[in-house]
């Protein structure tokens, strides 16, 4: 049960936008209701929380953003 909790916690939304913003993601309204939108489903922030650099972690959010046409 620790252990779900833990996972749940790792790949949370708030934990998400943390590493979003560490990696360089303006503090925009635009950038924050892409966020919402991109880590509305689990593989999304999971997927994002893998990631393994800032580098990377920035150029798939922006990928993510034209692909959905939120740019």
């Amino acid at each position: 049960m620790q252990k779900r909790a833990n996972e749940k916690a790792a790949y949370s939304v708030k934990r998400c936008q943390e590493l979003a913003f560490e990696c360089g993601v303006e503090q925009t309204v635009d950038f924050g209701y892409a966020m919402s939108k991109m880590f509305e489903t689990e593989y999304q922030r999971e997927f994002f929380c893998g990631l393994l650099t800032h580098e990377l972690r920035l150029g798939y959010f922006k990928k993510w953003r034209r692909d959905n046409n939120l740019e």
